[in-house]
């Protein structure tokens, strides 16, 4: 229970009181996780897409929730820089290396790699 406190905490603070993040939001959190390291914009507006599950251009405090989970700390990119990162992941996934993932891929990957497996799993806490 402690811990869900300190995330809406977190999430107020980070929404300004608004109960939403908006993209730019959204974006400004990962940059601080990320300090602001090159490609960063572009993964927080993919995972940002991924997790306004109602399309409302907002991340309300139920999606964040979810959202909280997956922000990595240095460690999780094993020294890469987040574009190098997405694109190794990118590159694992996309097994005939035609530069599209197609479904077929994607859930062989989920099954397989553990690092998919850990980004689309909430960590224990």
């Amino acid at each position: 229970m402690d811990e869900i406190l300190q995330v809406f905490e977190d999430f107020q603070h980070q929404s300004h009181g608004r109960g939403r993040l908006s993209k730019s939001d959204f974006v400004k959190v990962y940059k601080q996780a990320f300090k602001g390291k090159n490609g960063v914009k572009a993964l927080a507006e993919n995972i940002f897409t991924a997790f306004d599950t109602d399309n409302s251009g907002f991340v309300d405090f139920e999606e964040f929730l979810a959202v909280s989970d997956v922000v990595p700390d240095d460690s999780f990119l094993q020294g890469l820089s987040p574009q190098a990162f997405s694109d190794r992941l990118f590159a694992e996934v996309d097994a005939n290396g035609d530069g599209d993932i197609t479904f077929e891929e994607f859930r062989m990957a989920a099954e397989q790699n553990e690092t998919l497996i850990d980004l689309l799993l909430p960590s224990p806490t």
